[in-house]
């Protein structure tokens, strides 16, 4: 899954005083992204609802989705919130026989992958 479109490398810049933000990205069977939700959060936290990103992959016939949201303080790392969101969003999705293919944290100059961390 490769997102195509600059606005939301833009909506997705950080430094220390912006507020978090997210995209989930949805894709098709063939990993092209048929929509991206953003959701801005304040400078302390996102709320990545489980049960509407679970609804809205299912009512776009998604076959992948990607999580990527900012730690504005710098810290790459994921909270323990961060995990226990990933891991129940992972499980709802593969009951609907959907795939959550990473959640990435991006600070301005680093990252954390879920995935290539083996915590997807």
């Amino acid at each position: 899954m490769r997102p195509q479109s600059p606005s939301w490398t833009k909506y997705l810049q950080c430094n220390e005083e912006s507020p978090e933000r997210a995209a989930i990205f949805f894709a098709n069977h063939r990993a092209a992204i048929i929509d991206i939700w953003m959701i801005e959060g304040t400078k302390h936290s996102v709320s990545l609802p489980v049960k509407d990103i679970v609804q809205k992959s299912r009512h776009l016939r998604a076959c992948q989705i990607m999580v990527i949201h900012t730690h504005p303080s710098g810290n790459p790392n994921p909270s323990p919130q961060d995990v226990t969101m990933t891991r129940l969003l992972a499980a709802r999705l593969r009951q609907q026989r959907q795939r959550l293919t990473d959640h990435i944290i991006l600070t301005h100059n680093r990252y954390f992958s879920f995935r290539s961390n083996r915590m997807l």
